[in-house]
């Protein structure tokens, strides 16, 4: 079989294809969170495609402004629902842009919203017309309540019952000054993916020094564009169906930190994710320090492996991985033989989700 080796922040072997932009349903998510209106065509160079959560820059821009401007950015956003059904039905009109799920409050299991108040509001969501049909409910919870850090702990299973579409937001370096945890997030997938069956999940990305009040300064700093670059990959690989990055530093507040490196590689990784599927994938088995999964990447399914290692390592074909750089392969480089049948089943995984992922068309 043809093989392709890329290894992500160094030189490309093979040209891709610009125009590829993912299945005819909902693309891979390349969002960022709760920026102003004003910036979004910078984002869109970036490579982002979808805004989440409705910045009303403290309640001078109303979500139709802030919302219609993505759309005619032609980029998706994930908010509240309008008020107005009018504008929803405006907003469905700019389909492939425009609304794709309605996103209730940020954390709740962290703001103390009570679950019975959370279900009654994704109730309400969820019969909310855009246009001829509704939308997915997004709920967006820490990732401290998913793998048990946080204290106290609350009952977070709750709040993923009441949504189609699920994320999580866990910052290792500037949240927990915990780097040896940079790749908390696909642990976190993996256990709670099973206990989500078919809800598809998408995972915030830190890319700024955030300068929480309860950070030791001393420990405090951004993610380097290698660890952004792992965070983000290790994501795809454990099943996620986007990523969301969160720019935003406190005291003082400033929209958007990313130190010029960082968004550099962001850039860079922004036009390979794109390339992807919404669909998760599946989990493929590989020695440490590589962990790997089958994709449709580049419109085609692709063995997806990334170096986890601090150390360069090195594939069973001799071609040497950097630490936290990405391969992509059209063949599994550990298991040659193997792989028609893992094709298969991915190919079949696929077909199957389509008729069953929540999309702008209307909810499953």
């Amino acid at each position: 079989m043809k093989k392709l080796y890329i290894l992500l922040g160094m030189l490309c072997v093979r040209a891709m294809n610009p125009a590829f932009a993912g299945p005819a349903t909902q693309p891979f998510v390349i969002g960022v969170f709760s920026q102003p209106r004003a910036s979004m065509p910078a984002w869109k160079a970036l490579g982002i495609n979808t805004f989440v959560a409705h910045e009303s820059e403290g309640g001078k821009v109303e979500l139709e402004w802030w919302a219609g401007t993505a759309a005619l950015q032609n980029c998706n956003t994930i908010r509240a629902p309008s008020t107005r059904p009018d504008w929803e039905a405006w907003d469905s009109h700019q389909a492939p842009a425009g609304g794709i799920a309605f996103m209730l409050g940020d954390e709740p299991d962290g703001n103390g919203v009570d679950v019975q108040t959370l279900a009654a509001q994704a109730a309400t969501f969820a019969k909310t017309q855009h246009g001829p049909a509704t939308l997915p409910v997004f709920c967006n919870v820490r990732g401290g309540s998913l793998n048990g850090w946080q204290n106290p702990p609350v009952p977070v299973e709750q709040y993923l019952a009441v949504a189609d579409w699920l994320a999580f937001d866990f910052y290792a370096i500037t949240g927990w000054t915990q780097p040896s945890h940079l790749l908390e997030a696909g642990k976190i997938l993996d256990n709670w993916r099973s206990k989500t069956t078919g809800k598809p999940w998408l995972v915030f990305v830190e890319c700024s020094k955030q300068q929480l009040a309860w950070v030791d300064p001393a420990l405090d700093r951004c993610a380097t564009p290698d660890e952004v670059r792992a965070i983000a990959w290790d994501a795809v690989i454990h099943g996620a169906s986007g990523v969301v990055y969160f720019p935003q530093q406190f005291n003082p507040f400033v929209f958007d930190a990313i130190p010029t490196d960082v968004r550099t590689e962001i850039d860079r990784q922004n036009r390979l994710l794109a390339m992807l599927d919404f669909s998760p994938g599946q989990g493929v088995n590989v020695p440490s320090p590589f962990e790997c999964c089958l994709r449709t990447w580049n419109g085609q399914p692709t063995f997806i492996l990334l170096n986890t290692g601090t150390t360069p390592a090195t594939l069973p074909t001799g071609q040497n991985v950097p630490p936290h750089a990405v391969v992509f392969d059209l063949s599994n480089p550990f298991d040659r033989a193997r792989q028609s049948a893992m094709i298969d089943s991915l190919t079949n995984q696929i077909a199957l989700l389509k008729t069953r992922t929540p999309n702008r068309k209307g909810r499953k």
